[in-house]
């Protein structure tokens, strides 16, 4: 333990500039995703927070209480007066149980008796508080393994291997956490190549050499597969996230989405036609990618079905929705307004998360304005889209939603 904490006091003044992947902003929101439905009063812990660069981000957006642990006193300096800092090692952290709403962990437990962490964090959990588990994996790097192993011996000896996914997995797994989401991440990055060999003079000269001619004498095809490669001494390389999201109880109150899916139709010649788009970004679900789906999106805070369906057809086809195809009413009893929606169908998909989905029949007006969402809207004729769920990939929420509207129309 003090030769890890000797290592990050020496990293303490640069550590902000030199490690890359702490600012990165896709890892920050896929880590942070649980906090969109926290309150600003929630209690949040970063363990192993360094500088306290996420845990001040999150406060000057949202204005949460965070509170940082890191072994390094000077770490602990350079973190802002806004975050309480505790200087302790992560396996015995003096604070009372229950105390967090939300813990996250981000490239810690290399460093750490990992079992012990992790039963720690479950201890200041409280009871419907949630878990984020970000670490640096070797599922990218399968057929170079040994050669990515061989490069972080050299540089740190005093990490560990936590190898794969599949690994922090069943550590994770062992302390009756429940996982709810289980992602990797690829993030590319380049640094230095000074700074990469000397590692604010904690690699010693010696490892220093070896380094060099192995990145010197990297052959074409691993360079690819790896990303590794010299560029204008600055060395491009890749790291592979493994993220865990977890709660603290084995159950939870189910927690759904509410999904407003919209079937756009139109008759143009006695024809009838509906609206579906393309799914061209890759999300956090890339399997999903380029499958045609319908326009459609969650509901957000006091919106209705139809507030929702209008917002979220503009944002995604720059179509204006001015009416529904099925009967709507609004009445108000004692102050207050129920909006009764006639709605196709529903459906519920039980999943990494719960949705529930709303499919609305309506009417629009107006042109395509492709590229608002990189979306390829485009209207479709009713009598082919048989055929199409048949042959070609749609996404699961929207099938029973269309094969439910074919029937509608006979």
């Amino acid at each position: 333990m003090n030769d890890i904490k000797k290592q990050f006091q020496k990293r303490a003044s640069d550590y902000n500039s030199y490690t890359k992947w702490l600012k990165d902003e896709e890892l920050f929101r896929l880590c942070t995703l649980p906090l969109r439905d926290y309150p600003n009063n929630a209690k949040c812990l970063d363990i192993g927070g360094g500088t306290g660069w996420l845990a001040y981000k999150d406060y000057k957006e949202s204005g949460r209480k965070w509170t940082v642990v890191d072994i390094s006193e000077d770490m602990g300096n350079i973190v802002p007066n806004e975050i309480e800092f505790i200087c302790s090692k992560a396996e015995s952290i003096p604070l009372p149980d229950e105390s967090f709403d939300f813990i996250i962990i981000r490239s810690v437990l290399e460093y750490t008796e990992v079992d012990k962490v992790l039963l720690e964090v479950k201890r200041l959990l409280k009871e419907e508080g949630y878990f984020v588990l970000a670490q640096k994996v070797m599922d990218g790097y399968i057929t170079d393994i040994n050669l990515i192993l061989k490069l972080e011996q050299l540089r740190n000896p005093l990490k560990k291997n936590l190898g794969f996914m599949s690994n922090i997995n069943k550590s994770v797994s062992k302390t009756n956490l429940r996982i709810l989401n289980s992602r990797t991440y690829t993030q590319n990055y380049s640094i230095s190549y000074d700074k990469w060999l000397k590692r604010n003079g904690t690699i010693p000269e010696a490892n220093q050499k070896e380094l060099e001619n192995i990145i010197n004498n990297l052959e074409v095809d691993v360079s690819s597969r790896t990303g590794l490669k010299l560029i204008d001494n600055n060395l491009h390389s890749k790291l592979t996230w493994g993220i865990i999201t977890c709660h603290k109880n084995s159950y939870v109150n189910p927690r759904i989405n509410i999904v407003v899916s919209m079937i756009v139709e139109k008759t143009l010649n006695d024809k009838k036609y509906i609206v579906l788009q393309k799914r061209k970004y890759l999300y956090t679900e890339p399997h999903y990618y380029n499958v045609w789906e319908l326009p459609q999106g969650k509901v957000e805070k006091d919106e209705t079905i139809f507030e929702t369906a209008k917002r979220e057809l503009f944002e995604e086809t720059g179509l204006n929705l001015f009416g529904s195809l099925l009967p709507n009413s609004i009445e108000t009893i004692n102050d207050i307004t129920l909006n009764q929606s006639d709605v196709l169908t529903t459906v519920f998909a039980k999943g990494g998360m719960n949705y529930l989905g709303v499919c609305v029949l309506v009417k629009a007006e107006g042109e395509f304005e492709t590229g608002i969402q990189d979306t390829e809207p485009q209207w479709v004729e009713v009598g082919s889209l048989k055929n199409k769920l048949e042959n070609e990939r749609f996404f699961p929420l929207n099938i029973p939603m269309i094969k439910k509207y074919i029937e509608y129309v006979g």
